[in-house]
């Protein structure tokens, strides 16, 4: 730092703050002291001779950014190490080249008798000049406005935020949130960003699709991709995959909370059912690393929660319960605690690369543990999902519920810059009243913010349960289209041969077959019919998409197995026609009997019905079971191998 004087030039656009009331000391006995001290790059100045108690804090200078992506701060520091924000600036809070403030305070407005030791000021592409301070006794009847002026402060900023992001056609929107109530320290440590870097306002998330970054570039039309527009966890198979969302409170356990997500997600997918809702945080934060991880100072790598999980497995959530509480025990207790589960990963491995290897592993390797920042600070976070905007788009944003109103939706217009552009969906540990309930969906100009920049893992199967084993994976056909799901991964070994090889797109819509490498869904094609004369035998492992129709006098035999594929595709037996399951599988069957048709099911052979679908015998028609038996649709766990 040094002392020097900046000239404006017409070159640069200039705004003259002078503190709105919320910004500016309460008290009209102030003490003005000349600084004229002028930042180049993050310092620290000691203030002397002001060793008295004050009861308000105030700067005025000069700010000039040097690009968008800027960010200024100043700390005030006490002779006991406290710190209080005096201001903070960034793009969305203020977009001018240079502006002029005088008598700027934020939580220097009312202070409670502290003794100012020195400033801390953070900058990134920005000088900054502080011309004086002005400091006012302690007054203890302002402190009983302290907390109203926080929330004209907080409104503020969030009007100056959404005025930006309604200027820039930026696509979410600001509201007061848990987070931003906080003081500055606390934010800072729980967002897990560098103090020179700006936060972009994502403490005043409310709903939308946020943007890292501030350089726009239109896509370009030779970036086609074969993946699929949008792919998210919590809509696959018409099912939400993805445990409750939790609060990681005032702690420094993002680490914990995203890997006990994660590891939770991809536990109930193995199965393709629901057996763990949530997972102990505390044993990851307590026993992951060779120092547990301490409540405020500091995060762990998610090298150590994902080898914990490996090695050792993580217990329940009920038996080894988060202690939200800054002074809890940090020991580790597994050893003396007996649990409900246990859940165990097979392992992991680093997902290295561009936006087209995140979207492949996420989409077949399932939720991805990943995060966001720069600068090696990571907020870990668990990655649910992607989406790609589209002109017309409506962009919706969640129910503000504090205030009892809601934010309308942003619509996506013509010559938006953000058309084709790719966004994600990160599962947070803010708590259901942060963010998107929850969730946050984030934009990255910049690449260096995008989650491959820093350390996400993809967790590979299988899953090992202290409880459960594989032949509780449940393995069915919701939708009876003929095509089984079994969860994620390979097809499982308790499946049955005859099964389809390739797993349902999606098991809530019949109309859709299966899903390709690219999340791509691939519609179901009926073939119409065919014939069978002048007779058929399925003797290996077989398949129709065709309506089969079993001719006069003409006799089919099953004795492998033959699935029928889709919803519609039906077994028609004319007049004397003949279906013999020999010792084979007949399933997805919607079997249309005519008179004198003959079906004889023996040695052991087996037809399941389709869902939906009984079965008749018609006057007329005979059936012989001589050993064997006609079954409702297949279905196999535990309880119905």
């Amino acid at each position: 730092m040094k002392k020097t004087f900046i000239f404006l030039v017409s070159l640069f656009v200039v705004s003259y703050v002078f503190a709105d009331d919320c910004f500016s000391l309460r008290s009209s006995a102030k003490r003005t002291r000349g600084m004229d001290i002028c930042f180049e790059q993050s310092s620290r100045y000691h203030i002397p001779d002001l060793n008295q108690k004050v009861g308000g804090f105030s700067i005025s200078g000069t700010l000039v950014k040097k690009s968008p992506e800027y960010s200024a701060s100043v700390i005030l520091k006490d002779t006991e190490g406290k710190e209080y924000l005096v201001m903070e600036s960034y793009e969305e809070l203020n977009s001018d080249s240079v502006y002029i403030f005088s008598n700027y305070c934020d939580e220097t407005a009312i202070l409670d008798g502290v003794v100012p030791d020195s400033l801390i000021v953070y900058l990134h592409d920005a000088t900054l000049t502080i011309s004086c301070c002005q400091t006012s006794n302690t007054d203890k009847r302002l402190r009983a406005s302290a907390v109203n002026l926080r929330r004209e402060q907080l409104n503020s900023k969030i009007d100056r935020i959404n005025a930006y992001n309604k200027a820039n056609r930026r696509l979410w929107k600001a509201g007061e949130t848990e987070m931003s109530k906080l003081d500055y320290a606390q934010r800072k440590k729980i967002l897990g960003f560098p103090d020179s870097m700006s936060t972009g306002g994502l403490e005043y998330y409310v709903g939308g699709i946020f943007e890292f970054g501030h350089t726009r570039e239109k896509a370009s039309a030779k970036s086609y991709t074969p993946y699929a527009d949008s792919f998210d966890w919590r809509n696959r198979h018409g099912k939400n995959w993805m445990t409750p969302v939790r609060n990681q409170g005032m702690s420094n356990y993002c680490t914990s909370f995203a890997t006990a997500g994660c590891v939770e997600a991809m536990t109930n997918l193995f199965f393709n059912r629901k057996i763990i809702d949530s997972l102990s945080v505390q044993e990851l934060a307590s026993c992951s690393y060779e120092e547990p991880q301490v409540w405020w100072e500091f995060s762990i790598s998610p090298y150590y929660t994902l080898e914990y999980a490996k090695n050792h497995g993580i217990y329940d959530e009920l038996s080894y319960p988060f202690i939200n509480h800054k002074d809890n025990n940090l020991m580790c207790n597994s050893d003396i605690i007996t649990p409900n589960e246990v859940i165990r990963i097979n392992d992991y491995h680093s997902v290295l690369g561009q936006e087209e290897k995140l979207k492949n592993e996420l989409i077949n390797k399932g939720p991805l543990l990943s995060g966001y920042s720069t600068s090696g600070d990571l907020h870990a976070v668990v990655l649910v999902g992607y989406g790609t905007i589209h002109w017309g788009d409506t962009i919706p944003i969640k129910r503000y519920i504090e205030s009892n109103s809601e934010f309308q939706p942003i619509g996506v217009v013509y010559d938006s810059t953000l058309i084709g552009k790719t966004y994600w969906v990160f599962k947070n540990s803010y708590g259901k009243e942060n963010d998107q309930d929850g969730y946050k969906y984030c934009l990255f100009h910049n690449t260096n913010f995008l989650p491959m920049s820093n350390l996400t893992y993809a967790i590979e199967t299988p899953i090992y349960s202290m409880k459960y084993s594989n032949d509780d994976i449940l393995i069915e056909d919701a939708d009876g289209d003929g095509y089984y799901n079994w969860g994620i991964g390979p097809k499982p070994s308790t499946c049955p041969s005859w099964i389809y090889e390739f797993p349902d797109g999606d098991d809530s819509d019949s109309t859709i077959a299966t899903m390709d490498s690219y999340g791509n869904m691939m519609p179901f094609e009926k073939r119409g019919s065919i014939d069978t004369w002048p007779g058929r035998t399925y003797s290996e492992n077989e398949t129709e998409s065709a309506d089969l129709i079993i001719t006069h006098w003409t006799e089919v035999n099953v004795t492998g197995s033959l699935c029928m594929l889709g919803r519609t595709t039906g077994i028609y037996m004319n007049y004397g026609g003949s279906l013999n399951i020999d010792g084979g599988v007949l399933a997805n069957a919607d079997v249309h009997m005519s008179p004198e048709a003959f079906l004889n099911i023996s040695n052991g052979g087996k037809m399941y019905m389709r869902k939906g679908v009984d079965f008749e015998v018609p006057l007329g028609c005979s059936l012989e079971i001589t050993e064997g038996e006609i079954c409702g649709p297949y279905k196999k766990d535990s309880q119905n191998p």
